[in-house]
């Protein structure tokens, strides 16, 4: 397993203790510093994520490569310290950050891959979503026709992320096949890191619409 995806999941693993308080793992607000701790073993307490999507990814790629994922790195390559989902988005689709290589086929995502997405609706803030990619489940037909487009294949993907808002909606559709760890006892209100799911779709040459893939050079 890549080192990183190990990180995020041991980090999320303790979050969701009954003994860590939900008001340790929130998404936070823009003007917010970004926290993300992995605290003693067997002290669930102290464990916590206030952050958002890129902030998360960020930090999970700084304590499992400090060597090199280092402020100064993301500043050189992606002028920022911490840089947003647009920035991640546009920097991999680039290719000019090293320790990163693009992925050409949703079908051969891999678990620690990175999926990036550029809203692109100029804003400071909210810029897109950033998610790390825990198992590719296939491709997937919707019971939803709507959701099913011509020339366009759906993949399940399994995630690791930090969200304002859980994917999905407990009970409707495939639901419980596509689970959300933030979505407890069927009510929607938890945020910040955990697993979700997340559908992509390509085009029949397999290359995704809207969504960048992007693979961690391992």
């Amino acid at each position: 397993m890549a080192p990183h995806l190990s990180e995020a999941e041991y980090l999320v693993d303790y979050l969701r203790l009954p003994e860590c308080p939900a008001t340790n793992n929130v998404y936070k607000e823009p003007d917010e510093p970004n926290v993300v701790t992995w605290g003693p073993p067997g002290d669930a307490t102290t464990w916590q994520v206030r952050a958002q999507c890129a902030s998360f990814l960020t930090a999970v790629l700084a304590r499992t490569y400090p060597s090199w994922a280092t402020a100064e790195f993301f500043q050189t390559y992606f002028s920022s310290s911490s840089p947003l989902a647009r920035d991640y988005q546009q920097v991999w689709a680039a290719g000019t950050a090293p320790h990163f290589q693009p992925v050409s086929q949703v079908s051969q995502l891999q678990p620690g891959d990175l999926i990036a997405i550029d809203y692109q609706n100029g804003q400071q803030t909210n810029t897109g979503h950033v998610v790390m990619v825990r198992r590719l489940k296939g491709s997937y037909t919707s019971p939803s026709s709507t959701l099913n487009f011509p020339g366009e294949t759906q993949y399940a993907v399994e995630i690791v992320d930090c969200t304002s808002d859980p994917h999905g909606v407990f009970g409707i559709g495939d639901y419980f096949a596509f689970p959300d760890t933030r979505i407890v006892d069927g009510v929607n209100d938890r945020q910040g890191a955990g697993f979700g799911h997340l559908m992509c779709y390509a085009s029949q040459t397999g290359v995704p619409k809207i969504v960048g893939r992007f693979g961690f050079d391992r």
